[in-house]
């Protein structure tokens, strides 16, 4: 344990002191910080499964998926994470860290340029009496000065044009590239207002305030499946929120028969909004899961004595415990009643994974609960799966 722990020192000293631009990067592409805010990243911690990055008096948890094995492999596994947040913010290895000065006959371009844009910036530089007209010596060639004169609007436009044009694509596609930040990036934050949108009807809201503190939002959780980790958020009031980052089991209810069960939740299986989330296997309101059925099936044969979703060979191999005819005639009388389960569920018990929608909010409450899909609602999603 002692050389893990070695390891972790020396890869937050050694990420903080050398690869703060790496640290920036993670905070980008994985917890959506702006560019502005993620530049004071500094790395808190290294788990085997989490990075702890602080930005501006904030910290976020940078998941690493999947996770290490031990600490040994954090150099390579960082190393992959890097690569792939250049990647998706499209930029290159190399990064650009200093402005060199011009030289030379750079100097004397440069100086060329600008005087031809004075020159032709007033129409009236190319009429007699004028302190360019006079410097220059254009009375010597006055159908040049006529030229100019004519000419002068077409080719202001022409060169300031140009000009705006080659800077603006040299920031975009060549500065940006490099890790220089645009001088037009603005700190955008996460606000919650709505007098930005429109009406129903589509008319423009008029502005009559700022932004306001209270209007300010927070970086999502990403709740994933894991080991249980909840970090208390406070909030306006005094109050409390239970941020989940790491979630596995939840409570579950049936409701064709009235009961719930708290259960483990194996994976997500389908996301209305995003299929990214899926990837991911993050864990939101409305995602569709999959969660483990044994609990479930537990219940129904205690309670209509009946076996569910058992395979033909796993039949003749369980035993069958003794009860009392009151107990038999108690479960039959019930099965009789309410205990037929739709096929589509009954399928899904043969598998031992049932469709769930979570329908608590994990980075709120800090808890995954949901439903059992039944009837319409399972054929809906179950063909949106299959697509």
């Amino acid at each position: 344990m002692a050389p893990d722990r070695s390891n972790i020192s020396f890869t937050i000293t050694h990420m903080n002191a050398n690869h703060q631009d790496s640290l920036a990067a993670y905070l980008q592409v994985y917890c959506h910080v702006s560019a502005r805010e993620a530049k004071s990243a500094r790395l808190e911690d290294i788990t085997l499964s989490d990075l702890v990055i602080s930005a501006n008096g904030t910290r976020y948890t940078v998941p690493i998926d999947p996770a290490m094995g031990s600490f040994s492999e954090s150099r390579s596994r960082l190393v992959a994470m890097h690569q792939e947040c250049l990647a998706r913010l499209g930029r290159s290895d190399i990064t650009i860290k200093e402005y060199r000065r011009p030289e030379g006959i750079e100097i004397f371009l440069f100086f060329v340029f600008a005087t031809a844009l004075v020159a032709f910036s007033r129409r009236s530089n190319f009429l007699p009496g004028s302190l360019f007209y006079e410097t220059v010596g254009l009375g010597a060639v006055p159908p040049l000065a006529q030229l100019f004169y004519k000419t002068q609007p077409f080719v202001l436009t022409v060169m300031a044009g140009s000009h705006v044009v080659e800077a603006s694509l040299f920031t975009v596609k060549r500065l940006k590239r490099h890790g220089v930040p645009s001088p037009r990036t603005a700190n955008m934050g996460i606000s919650r207002d709505s007098r930005h949108k429109r009406s129903a009807t589509g008319a423009k809201r008029a502005t009559y305030r700022k932004k306001r503190a209270f209007e300010k939002g927070r970086q999502p959780s990403n709740t994933r499946i894991g080991t249980k980790r909840i970090h208390l958020v406070r909030t306006r009031g005094g109050n409390q929120k239970f941020r989940a980052l790491r979630l596995e089991s939840g409570n579950f209810s049936w409701g064709s028969e009235g009961i719930s069960r708290k259960t483990r939740v194996i994976v997500v299986a389908y996301h209305p909004s995003n299929n990214e989330l899926v990837r991911t296997n993050t864990l939101t309101k409305s995602a569709v899961v999959q969660i483990d059925a044994a609990p479930f099936r537990q219940w129904y044969e205690a309670h209509y004595g009946q076996p569910i979703g058992r395979r033909r060979q796993q039949k003749t191999e369980t035993t069958e415990e003794k009860k009392s005819n009151s107990v038999v005639k108690k479960q039959a009388a019930r099965f009789a009643e309410q205990g037929k389960v739709e096929s589509a569920v009954e399928r899904q018990f043969e598998s031992g994974r049932l469709y769930a929608v979570v329908s608590s909010r994990p980075g709120q409450s800090g808890r995954v609960d949901g439903y059992i899909l039944e009837g319409e609602e399972l054929a809906f999603y179950q063909r949106a799966i299959r697509k």
